[in-house]
């Protein structure tokens, strides 16, 4: 006869699935639990870098890259236009103030010069030989005075002794009358010249001033005209190193065109771009640091000036020292 048997409620792998179950649950329970009201993030202890909390101002570093240039560059332009005949210097050379570069020349130009220089020179003789006649038409208009008051001096004692005569009848009255005349007459062109010499002394100044200034002026066109020659040879305008200079013997230079620069080497500034979202960050004054060869330099920013459009509205800034750079953009905490 048959046995019934009877089935087991709790198999061992029911029981092994619920374990599993309960396991899975605890283990979701205790994550939930641990990360349960903030978030967290595992490090390293080597990336990490601890320092104490303080009020104070907030000091905010901007890392740019800058471009290291002369703080002073002069560019050297022809003053006048000519062709190279010789070449002093080759670009690169460090050179002196005054130190020729190029010398140019220019026949056009140093025929003007000479034409310019004989008219002028003959102007001046113009004007100092009418000087001359001036002075000569005055030292015979004080002639002319010293031959009248002579005569007038000797006709007043004849005139004097003419009188006695006349009162004692020895002379005729005609005679008397005549010589009073002559003696009036003289007196009057005494007066006539004394202003004519007056006028004269007055004109003799206001034309030497007027003389003297067109002779000055003659004397600084002629300057000119020698200067405007002497810009036939290039010289550096200041001390320091010479760059960009191309120009070659034989090579036509017109006037005004740039022939080289020259940079001065005593002291340098930074060039750096400072991207928009630092724009208003950046003052005038502000102070900022770089590094070079172990050395650490202070800096301030001397100018900050928009640039096209075309840049994204970037800012350039130049500072008055050496080297990289960042600028301190500070403020306060909040």
């Amino acid at each position: 006869m048959d046995k019934k048997i009877a089935q087991k409620t709790w198999t061992w792998q029911r029981i092994a699935l619920a374990t599993a179950g309960v396991v899975v649950v605890l283990l979701f329970g205790r994550w939930v639990w641990k990360d349960a009201g903030s978030s967290r993030l595992r490090v390293d202890t080597e990336r990490l870098l601890l320092d104490t909390v303080h009020r104070g101002v907030f000091q905010e570093f901007i890392p740019v890259a800058g471009i290291v240039l002369p703080l002073r560059s002069v560019v050297i332009a022809a003053s006048e236009g000519g062709k190279v005949e010789e070449k002093f210097a080759e670009d690169g050379a460090m050179l002196s103030a005054g130190q020729p570069i190029l010398r140019l020349s220019n026949p056009d130009l140093q025929l003007n010069y000479l034409n310019q220089e004989a008219d002028i020179v003959n102007q001046i003789h113009q004007i100092q030989n009418m000087g001359l006649l001036r002075d000569q038409q005055s030292l015979n208009l004080r002639e002319t005075m010293l031959d009248v008051e002579y005569r007038i001096e000797l006709l007043g004692k004849r005139l004097e002794r003419n009188r006695i005569l006349a009162s004692t009848g020895a002379l005729s009255r005609v005679e008397l009358e005549e010589l009073e005349a002559e003696h009036n007459s003289l007196l009057r062109r005494k007066t006539l010249l004394a202003k004519t010499i007056e006028k004269d002394s007055l004109s003799t100044r206001i034309q030497d001033e007027q003389m003297k200034n067109s002779l000055n002026l003659m004397r600084r066109n002629l300057e000119i005209a020698r200067q405007n020659l002497d810009n036939l040879s290039v010289k550096a305008p200041i001390a320091g190193q010479l760059s960009g200079l191309a120009a070659e013997l034989g090579e036509s230079v017109s006037r005004g065109l740039q022939i080289a620069q020259i940079d001065d080497l005593s002291n340098f500034k930074i060039r750096v771009r400072i991207d928009e979202f630092y724009i208003s960050r950046i003052f005038p004054d502000q102070e900022g640091t770089i590094g070079y060869d172990g050395v650490e330099y202070r800096l301030k920013i001397k100018k900050i000036f928009p640039r096209s459009p075309a840049a994204l509205s970037k800012r350039t800034c130049s500072s008055s020292r050496i080297f990289p750079l960042r600028s301190n953009a500070a403020r306060p905490f909040r």
